[in-house]
């Protein structure tokens, strides 16, 4: 069984790498991803209820993986939309003032995470490092300081001219909200 996964693997392999980078974009976490599968089936090739159709087994591996990271992903979203969009200490905090029903505040908070996050992949690299390590992430400056190399005067102000930016670029849509209140 184990020369059959071998076997597998050089014939599959190139095809699944190019069918999970076509899907999430990243060639480094789609080589780790087909790795953990490879390493699960050589777990299952020796056990007593063996992998009928091996090749089978791994495509649909794959395609539930995929599926596991963009799920991994919606969820990391969504606890960072929840943890910017309700921190009020940058300054952030769009539905704070806002009298809205309650099934208003998820899509609400939807619209605004979108342009939040369209709005970070507009700051320059080293301030969108910054705000997301402290701001989304919870680290300290310290230890930003530690895993950058950058002086904590540095990092501070990195993080307050992202906040500026980003109040900025999200004014627009808190005047909106505030007209249709």
């Amino acid at each position: 069984m184990g020369h059959r996964l071998e076997q597998v693997f050089r014939d599959q392999y190139g095809k699944m790498l190019h069918f999970i980078i076509r899907r999430i974009d990243d060639a480094a976490e789609a080589e780790d991803m087909l790795q953990e599968i490879f390493v699960r089936a050589t777990e299952h090739v020796n056990v007593l209820d063996p992998i009928d159709n091996l090749v089978a087994w791994l495509w649909c591996s794959v395609k539930n993986r995929v599926i596991d990271y963009y799920r991994a992903r919606a969820l990391r979203r969504e606890k960072e939309t929840e943890l910017i969009v309700d921190d009020g200490t940058d300054g952030l905090d769009l539905l704070a003032d806002l009298k809205l029903p309650g099934g208003e505040h998820a899509y609400l908070r939807r619209i605004i995470a979108d342009t939040l996050y369209e709005s970070l992949d507009e700051l320059p690299e080293s301030q969108r490092e910054v705000f997301i390590l402290q701001a989304i992430e919870g680290r300290t400056f310290a230890e930003i300081a530690e895993l950058t190399g950058e002086s904590i005067n540095t990092l501070t102000a990195r993080k307050r001219y992202a906040v500026k930016f980003l109040r900025q670029r999200l004014k627009e849509i808190k005047e909106l909200l505030h007209e249709e209140m």
